[in-house]
This record gives structure tokens, sequence and C-alpha cells, in this order.
């Protein structure tokens, strides 16, 4: 199961007021708990959302030191870093979370779009593995870039239809050495006098 984060923006104002919510503490499981006994996961969709904004600070700057040169995030400071993150098993309480919202600048000069995973321990608030690869979530299309103004270029109507590729043109007739071409009859002779 795939829980998609949705992270909405706090004014700066409303940020600092917001207290930080208490830690709710497990039990440790029994020791004597019989094996076929169901057990609460020890982080469910409401810890994986809480933990969302940690892992990210703690992500951030792995992800960015994958850089081969430069790197440019698409959503920060505002925004998070992660799209999507995967549950953890019911007996662990490590979060894989999920984002593709940097690009990174690849050898040859040019920004490439760039996955990301990072593993959170939420038990120990700890950043086990860091994976970027090539691409994006789900293969998605990148949205537009922004165009003057910072304005998305998504607002300036319906798609424009797509042209038809020019027709071809018959293949022209080889020159052979010695034929006159367009460049020698045009060429004047400056011996001649006029």
């Amino acid at each position: 199961m795939t829980v998609l984060l949705a992270v909405q923006p706090l004014p700066l104002a409303a940020a600092e007021a917001v207290a930080p919510a208490p830690k709710a503490e497990t039990p440790p499981p029994a020791a004597n708990t019989p094996p076929g006994d169901a057990r609460a996961p020890v982080c469910d969709a409401g810890c994986v959302r809480a933990n969302a904004e940690r892992a990210a600070q703690a992500c951030a700057p792995r992800i960015e030191n994958e850089a081969p040169f430069d790197f440019e995030w698409l959503t920060r400071p505002f925004g998070g870093i992660f799209q999507e993150a995967d549950p953890p098993a019911p007996s662990e309480a490590a979060i894989r979370y999920k984002g593709d919202s940097i690009r990174f600048m690849s050898p040859q000069r040019e920004w490439v779009r760039i996955t990301y995973e990072c593993v959170f321990d939420t038990a120990a608030q700890r950043i086990e593995t860091v994976r970027v690869r090539f691409g994006r979530l789900n293969g998605r299309m990148a949205p537009p870039p922004p165009g003057p103004g910072g304005q998305s270029a998504a607002v300036s109507g319906p798609p424009a239809p797509v042209a038809s590729p020019p027709p071809v043109a018959p293949p022209r007739k080889a020159q052979r050495p010695g034929e006159p071409n367009s460049i020698e009859i045009l060429q004047v002779n400056p011996a001649q006098k006029r």
C-alpha cells in the first residue's frame, strides 16, 4: 500500500504558532505474544504523514550530496520533497519515502530529473538509506517550465495541433566532375574587360 502525501504549506506565522504534536509512545511488543496474534502496526498512515517533514529535513542534504555537479529543488523551501510513502511492515518502523522534486546537472551540462528514495527509521529518528536514479515517479511527464513572470506555460490555452512532417523532396541528381554548376556559371572572369 502506498500513502500519497499531500503537504499544504503553512504561512510563516501559522507555522511558528503550531506546537509540535506530542509523541505517542508505543509499548514494546510482549515477548510471550503468540505468533498468530495480530498486533497493531508500529507506524500507521498517520505516523507516516507525521514523520514526513522530519524525514525531509534529514534526507534533503544526503540527496543533494548525490548530485555530480549542481542540483535544483523544484518545490523547496515551501513544499514537501516527498510525493509517496510506503508504510512499513507491522513489525518494522522504517518508512520508505519517495519523491522526484529535484533536478541534477549532468556531465553534459543538461538538467536531468531525478527520483529518490529515502528510508527513515521512526524509532531511531535517523536515515537508513538514500537512493537516487534518473527519471520520474510512475513515468509521469514533467510539468511545463514556468514562463515569463514565473507563471506556468500550461495556462496558455488549448494545445496546438500537431503538424505533419514536411513532404520529402525528390533526390537530387549527383553532379559529375567537369559539369558546370550554378557557381561556375555565375562567376565573372576578371581578365575579361567590360
